[in-house]
């Protein structure tokens, strides 16, 4: 078991390499690397109890972590987070940290010696401590929903309400987590006891923080939340991830205003069917035009390209229409629209709703009705 002795305020302490490397890999993620506040590029190191408290921030953003050590001496140091992940490849086994004159911290390990010039730790700014007010919910469902909805938000970093992903809580039970970059929205719904934390007009978290709430979730049973001054908290025991909430600039789109109304043509498709074709047609498609165009028909459906810069292709679908009409008519997406929620629905069969040929486009799968799809067809 790990020890503690004697505090003299600079940091000295033993500790597995293994350890600190996964405690370090753990909030890489939030390390801001193009900052102007060389404070920000580092993790934050500081002994607590029987082992090292492990933080990083870039101020909307911070995660903190614990590794076990044996402390000689009680402090906290903040050193280059990468430069640190670094030095810790390599060799395993015990590695003996000491913080030296100037904020710096020396690394030994195996006949090795190393110096980090580190950063006074008073001006790191602070991690959101753990919640006094918080609901325990199981991390799989948030995980499967926000899993679903990640690949439609914008990477416009400068759109924050598109580059983020809107929680609404739409049953005292029930969460729908929706995200768009104005070409298409994703929207999936699941029970958990976090939907009584979100007001009616829900939360908005932003883009980052959500693929970090992805990584934090892996292997977790159950975590805590909680929402505390315009942050979101989340807690696993030792470990802990802040975000700020997304408050400024533009709300968040009315999504329901572009939901398809009733549909005048259903096609099913064999999921992996239909994204295998997708995959073999979209290869063709180039930069000008990165689609797939279908051709609906009473017969089914047929996809295909034809572009003489780069060839032709066709893929006939097994389909079967399920609403009245005769439609003969073409709609073209962009391939990879189509690929990533394929990929993440469950079941054997996908199901096209469509209104007209120039109309959104519905997603969903019968197997998974808590989640659906809507894409805007490309111009022919």
């Amino acid at each position: 078991m790990a020890k503690k002795n004697v505090s003299s305020g600079v940091l000295a302490v033993q500790v597995e390499q293994k350890d600190l490397s996964k405690a370090i890999a753990a909030v890489l993620g939030v390390v801001d690397k193009k900052t102007t506040m060389p404070i920000l590029a580092n993790v934050y190191l500081k002994t607590n109890g029987n082992g090292l408290e492990v933080g990083a921030t870039d101020l909307e953003l911070s995660i903190k972590t614990y590794c076990p050590a044996t402390i000689k001496s009680a402090g906290a140091v903040t050193v280059p987070a990468h430069k640190l992940a670094e030095l810790l490849k390599g060799k395993i086994g015990e590695i003996q940290l000491t913080e030296t004159p100037g904020f710096n911290l020396e690394l030994v390990r195996n006949g090795s010696r190393f110096t980090l010039a580190g950063i006074d730790p008073a001006q790191f700014p602070p991690i959101p401590a753990k919640p006094g007010f918080w609901v325990e919910v199981e991390a799989g469902p948030l995980s499967n929903m926000l899993g679903k909805v990640l690949h439609a938000v914008s990477g416009d970093p400068l759109d924050r309400y598109l580059n983020a992903v809107l929680i609404e809580a739409i049953k005292p039970d029930t969460l729908r987590l929706a995200a768009t970059d104005g070409h298409r929205l994703a929207l999936a719904e699941g029970k958990t006891p976090a939907a009584s934390l979100i007001k009616s007009k829900g939360i908005t978290i932003p883009r980052a923080g959500a693929y970090q709430l992805i990584q934090f979730l892996k292997g977790c049973d159950k975590i805590r939340l909680s929402i505390e001054n315009e942050r979101l908290v989340i807690v696993d025991g030792d470990r802990l991830l802040a975000m700020r909430l997304v408050t400024e600039g533009k709300k968040f789109p009315d999504y329901q205003r572009i939901l398809p109304s009733v549909p005048v043509y259903r096609f099913t498709f064999n999921r992996e069917e239909l994204a295998e074709a997708v995959k073999s047609v979209g290869k063709l498609s180039t930069d000008r035009f990165k689609g797939v165009v279908f051709r609906f028909s009473k017969k089914g459906a047929a996809l295909f390209f034809d572009n003489p810069e780069t060839g032709a292709g066709e893929e006939t679908l097994a389909s079967f229409q399920v609403e009245h009409g005769k439609p003969i008519f073409e709609m073209g997406f962009n391939a990879r629209y189509l690929l990533e929620p394929l990929a993440v629905m469950q079941g054997e069969k996908v199901v096209f709703e469509i209104t007209g040929n120039d109309k959104p486009l519905k997603l969903t799968a019968p197997d998974n009705p808590d989640y659906i799809e809507v894409i805007m067809p490309m111009s022919l």
